[in-house]
């Protein structure tokens, strides 16, 4: 009701909200309740500490897509080195 008092209620009202939940979402895993409630909660973190600490230099909202670009090239690491072991064990 008071979004309709102030005249603040526009199409793109979710959009922030969307885009944090879409990377929270690839951070825990979508068939995984319990790395989804991890991830938002380690999302929230860094959003935090991050805005704390170095202030405004990173836009809060970008926060949660460094955290799942910093994730997806981990685990892009973590497979590249698991396909050396494999083939170091196949020699």
């Amino acid at each position: 009701m008071v979004g309709i008092l102030y005249n603040s209620i526009t199409p793109a009202l979710g959009e922030t909200p969307s885009y944090k939940m879409l990377a929270i979402i690839v951070l825990g895993g979508l068939g995984n309740p319990v790395g989804t409630v991890i991830a938002g909660l380690f999302v929230g973190l860094s959003e935090t500490l991050i805005s704390v600490y170095i202030g405004s230099f990173i836009p809060k909202d970008s926060i949660a897509f460094i955290c799942t670009g910093v994730d997806t090239a981990y685990q892009a690491l973590r497979l590249s080195e698991q396909k050396t072991l494999v083939k170091e064990g196949m020699e």
